[in-house]
Order: structure tokens, then sequence, then C-alpha cells
């Protein structure tokens, strides 16, 4: 509140700041992000991003931060047009234009093209917090992802997010105990994703009241803010996958439908969900989900590897299907990006 205030002063005082919009559109992403506010906090930030390159069409801030809304907001192909963008207003060994193609090209549908991007800006900057944070997050699931992440926390302490990626690292590798003890930081932290995805890790493991306490608090903490922001797609489709996991079917069902009733969600999290319904046996309602997502314009980076975590032995006929036409859609995104 406190940024919103100062940032809302500042474009009060000078219409053309571009930096103060770039401002108020991550305050209003990250209200929308963490359950601090609804449908309208996104389509704020958003408007006040285009707003910054309205002013100011060079600014890469403006750009990474659009990229981050339009992803949650489930719009992926546009990330791509940010990143193409920026490759023609920055230079080729700027860090910031480097950052912002490498976002746009993970959460646009191409994520291969986002690693050597991140490894180039540390390469210029080795302590840039952006490029190492999202160089784990682009590779997570593999050791790289596991040694960047590592040397975040040395350079700049506990963050919870970068906790998360590295516990899904050491879980798809097989690192159990590994897992737990950055997915215990990180649900110390309140991260959502993180008692979602470590409930179910400790219950695999047979720690069952662990994996029931985790999903609780996720419950705990999202109703609160549901009370106040219900069409908050994420909080929503969040407290779906909890009650899910608890085997409290109705709740989940009625959650679920509530966030899907609006026709163009496509809210990221729809991975999540699908995949916590893949890891309950049901992989023609997680294939129905991948699919709505796909066709509303998500182009998710890491299918995959969420199912993974839930259903590391998966085969279903349904999801071949599905990682077909995704194919198909990435053959296209790569021949015209």
């Amino acid at each position: 509140n406190v940024a919103f205030e100062y940032f809302t002063r500042a474009v009060e005082l000078d219409q053309g700041l571009a930096e103060a919009h770039v401002g108020l559109g991550a305050v209003q992403s990250d209200r929308y992000y963490y359950g601090w506010g609804g449908r309208k906090s996104l389509e704020e930030a958003e408007a006040s991003l285009e707003r910054a390159l309205a002013l100011k069409p060079a600014s890469m801030r403006a750009r990474t931060g659009l990229c981050w809304v339009i992803f949650v907001a489930g719009r992926s192909e546009v990330c791509l047009v940010q990143a193409r963008e920026a490759a023609r207003f920055g230079r080729a060994d700027d860090v910031e234009a480097l950052l912002t193609r490498a976002r746009g090209y993970a959460f646009g549908g191409l994520p291969e093209r986002a690693p050597p991007l991140y490894r180039r800006a540390i390469e210029l900057d080795p302590v840039n917090e952006e490029a190492l944070v999202f160089l784990g997050i682009a590779t997570w699931g593999t050791e790289e992802s596991v040694d960047v992440g590592n040397r975040y926390l040395r350079l700049f302490g506990d963050y919870h997010e970068v906790h998360t990626y590295v516990a899904y690292s050491h879980q798809l590798l097989g690192n159990y105990e590994l897992a737990r003890e950055h997915y215990d930081k990180a649900m110390a932290e309140s991260n959502l994703d993180a008692l979602v995805f470590g409930g179910i890790l400790y219950d695999r493991l047979g720690d069952t009241d662990r994996a029931h306490r985790a999903w609780r608090k996720g419950i705990a903490l999202i109703e609160p803010k549901l009370e106040v922001y219900p069409d908050n797609a994420r909080m929503r489709l969040l407290l779906a996958c909890f009650y899910g996991l608890l085997g409290e079917r109705a709740s989940m069902l009625a959650h679920e439908e509530a966030a899907l009733e609006n026709a163009d969600v496509s809210d990221w999290t729809l991975l999540p969900l699908a995949a916590v319904h893949a890891g309950l046996g049901e992989t023609e309602k997680a294939a129905e989900l991948l699919r709505r997502s796909l066709q509303l314009g998500q182009f998710a980076p890491f299918w995959k590897r969420y199912l993974q975590l839930t259903a590391p032995n998966l085969e279903s006929k349904a999801i071949d299907e599905f990682f077909a036409e995704y194919e198909t859609e990435v053959r296209r995104l790569r021949e015209t990006y």
C-alpha cells in the first residue's frame, strides 16, 4: 500500500513519468498474484504498463512487467511479441534487454530460448538478482536450477520463490530430503504453490499429517482473501487444489466451477489444478483443463514437469493427445517468432 501511494502520487505530479506507471503496474500485478486484489488489479496492472510503454517504448522494465501480467492472465503469445520488441529496442548485450527477451520466451511458449539469455546476463552481471531467480525458474527440474538457486540464496538470503523451485528440482531429481528442506522454508513463508506440492511430497513419503496441515494452512490463507476479492481466479483455483488433495471433492468442484464460470479465464494456475487432477487419477479432467488453457492462449512452460510432481508414472492417452496438440502449436510459434 505504501508503494502504491507513492507511485500514485508520482503519476499525479507527472503523468508522463513512465517509471511511475511501471511501478503501479508492478504493485497491481503483485496484488493479484498474492491474492490482495481481484481481476481489476490485473487489468489495471496491464493498463499501467501499456501506458508506460506508450510513453517510453524502449523501457525494458515495462516490457518485462507486461510479460508477467500477460502470462498470469493467460495470453502467452503476446509475451513473444515483447521479446521481439525488446530485441528491436535494446542492444545485444544490454542486461535489461536480455532479461526482457528471456522473460518473453520463457512465458511465451518457447522456454528453451530463455536460459542462454539469462546465462549471458549473469556473465555480464554476476550478481544480477533477477537473472539468477529466473534462470533457476527456467531450468527447474535440473541440477542447474539447484545450483543457481543455491547461489542466489547464498548471495541474497532466503526467498520463498527460490526455495520453491529448488524444492521442485530436488523432488524431480529424487533428492527427497533436500526437497523437504526447501519446501519447509518456502511453506514457512506461506508460499501457496509450495504448500500444494510440498504437501503432495510429504503425503507420498508417508507423512500424511504434515501434508494435511500444509493443505489446511493453504485454505486458511486463501479463504479470507476470497471474501474480499472473490473474482481472483488464481486464489480460487489454488483453493480447489487444496480441497481436492484433502479429499473434499464437493468443495473442490464448487471452487473450480466458480473460477471457470468466466469463459475467458485461462489463468496459469489451471496447470497446477490439472496436475492435481492427474495425481488424483483423473486424467481426462486434467487433459480437459490443459486443453482449455491452451485454446485460450496459455503456453505454460512447464506442463510436463508439473504433472511429474503429482503423477510421476503417469500414462494417459488423453494427456498424450493433449501434448500432441501442444507440440503443433509450439511448432507454429517457432516458425512465427
